[in-house]
């Protein structure tokens, strides 16, 4: 009997440092960081850069997962952009379970190309959505290790607050009343679809990882093997980088060499003092459950 795959699986809010999280996984001797899985359609639509510096669709390791599942053509894209946490809800359905499984098989194909194409032990998906992970959960040859990556809420805000003042798009139509709402609701039912599906689940700060790497990497890294990994790239709060095949997610997955975590607090200078107020009057006792005052 063939062994399951190992998947880290990286859930949680937007801006929560989810891409530094997998970046510094995939740094781990065997663990292949691919960033967010989820918009695998997405980026090859878009052929955008991955991880390794070339476009999607010029990086061999990409070529090879996919011509190993048939081609880029066989990618059901219809069902992995459906695996958005908005559809959470059909967890609650009795029997959907057996549904859900037979609706998202590509997933076994696409993670089992990836293990042989990488020959690496486990795989880290920083793709964030609550109902993916649980999906991942249903497939039974795939072992899910849920870690929820929590970041101060303010802090998220004021990252989407200095996006959106570059013209970033995606975060225009954003205010910060509903990215405070949405902070407390994907939190919510991140830890609801891992309890919901009994996957195995560790919570952490972002303020923890970047204070002190090689503790709360080794929490992970013994969640998933049961016994300490060596993590001899990281000096105190230094981490030597090499490059991962990560798609999406943030522009760190492109740094190479030496990176000085520190945890980036930008946000009590640059979050105005109203957008701030709205953020802590919306989330002060949710917050609180995560050891934010």
């Amino acid at each position: 009997m063939a062994a399951k795959i190992k998947v880290i699986y990286i859930a949680g809010t937007g801006k929560s440092g989810s891409t530094l999280l997998g970046k510094l996984l995939g740094q781990v001797e065997g663990y292949l960081d691919v960033g967010e899985l989820i918009n695998v359609t997405i980026q090859h639509e878009r052929n955008e850069r991955c991880g390794c510096g070339e476009l999607v669709g010029a990086c061999q390791f990409w070529s090879q997962v996919l011509m190993k599942i048939g081609g880029s053509k066989k990618l059901d894209q219809v069902h992995w952009k459906r695996l958005k946490t908005r559809y959470l809800p059909l967890l609650a359905i009795p029997g959907a379970g057996r549904f859900l499984r037979r609706y998202f098989s590509q997933l076994y194909e696409v993670h089992k190309a990836i293990i042989d194409i990488g020959q690496g032990r486990v795989i880290v998906d920083s793709s964030k959505s609550a109902f993916y992970g649980a999906v991942l959960n249903l497939c039974p040859d795939i072992d899910v290790y849920t870690v929820h990556l929590v970041r101060d809420v303010r802090a998220c805000e004021g990252s989407m607050y200095r996006l959106k003042s570059e013209g970033a798009d995606k975060f225009a139509a954003r205010s910060t009343g509903w990215n405070s709402l949405r902070w407390m609701i994907v939190n919510r039912m991140t830890e609801w679809a891992a309890r919901r599906v009994g996957s195995q689940y560790l919570r952490i700060r972002y303020e923890d990882l970047v204070s002190d790497p090689q503790r709360t990497l080794s929490e992970i890294t013994r969640l998933v093997e049961n016994e300490p990994t060596p993590l001899k790239w990281i000096d105190g709060n230094s981490a030597m980088l090499d490059k991962t095949h990560s798609i999406a997610g943030s522009g760190v997955r492109f740094k190479l060499g030496r990176l000085e975590l520190r945890v980036d607090e930008r946000w009590k200078e640059n979050l105005p003092l109203r957008n701030r107020a709205v953020v802590e009057g919306l989330t002060r006792r949710f917050r609180q459950r995560y050891g934010y005052n």
